[in-house]
């Protein structure tokens, strides 16, 4: 097994635990918080300054856990996706590369579920995230979504818009909007597909034509007027195309 899946799946274990020791209030609240790495990790003491025992789970110290494996969490699946990129580079060029594909109902499940490990960046930034609350697009294309889905590989679909998405979130300026919508159209060709649109707008400083064209040149660099960095072009965006 997968050293990575081991950590997820016994950290989603001690979650769903944990959250059973507190209220459904308190465990609503605890998810639109951001964790906080000196918050979770500071001294074992209670609001009146006694010392909690290990062995007993009071509810602040349940809150800290979850706080905790929170931040693990979102760590190994953000280290998941980069782990599996770099696999499939690797199996495209040697044109081994199967996408797993799944019939998927609800497309904007998994954009959220992404949007989600990007909290602390959104938060750190004042940024107001935006996601359409349904598809939009063609009426005809919507009604065969909802009646028949979409071939979808999940992983392969949150790899591609998750430099996208960390982009947004970088080169955003403070308190700036990032507008994420998801379409359903029409395959003209055919008459009879199903194309699914993503569309993701923020207000950065944005691209030349000529940064645009090294954009899914793997590891090329990328200089950025705004932030004066350089960012590496990103195995996702490789990946995408």
């Amino acid at each position: 097994m997968n050293p990575l899946n081991s950590i997820i799946g016994f950290s989603q274990y001690l979650y769903s635990a944990f959250s059973e020791l507190i209220s459904e209030e308190k465990l609503a609240a605890l998810e639109d918080l951001k964790p906080s790495g000196e918050e979770c990790f500071s001294d074992d003491e209670d609001e009146d300054g006694e010392d909690i025992s290990p062995s007993v789970f009071s509810e602040k110290r349940v809150v800290r856990y979850l706080k905790v494996l929170q931040i693990i969490l979102s760590s190994s699946s953000m280290m998941q996706l980069l782990n599996s990129a770099i696999l499939n580079i690797t199996l495209i060029r040697q044109s081994k590369f199967n996408p797993r594909f799944e019939r998927v109902f609800d497309p904007l499940k998994p954009l959220v579920e992404l949007v989600k490990l990007f909290k602390a960046n959104i938060e750190q930034k004042n940024l107001n995230v935006i996601i359409s609350e349904s598809v939009q697009g063609d009426l005809w294309a919507i009604e065969k979504l909802r009646d028949y889905g979409i071939a979808l590989d999940v992983s392969i679909f949150k790899q591609i818009l998750y430099n996208i998405i960390l982009n947004a979130c970088k080169f955003s300026r403070d308190s700036g909007s990032i507008l994420i919508s998801l379409s359903a159209l029409k395959e003209h060709a055919s008459g009879q597909s199903v194309t699914l649109l993503v569309e993701i707008e923020d207000n950065g400083v944005g691209m030349s034509q000529n940064q645009v064209s090294n954009l899914f040149k793997l590891f090329e660099k990328i200089k950025n007027h705004f932030s004066f960095a350089k960012e590496k072009g990103q195995i996702n965006f490789t990946n995408g195309q």
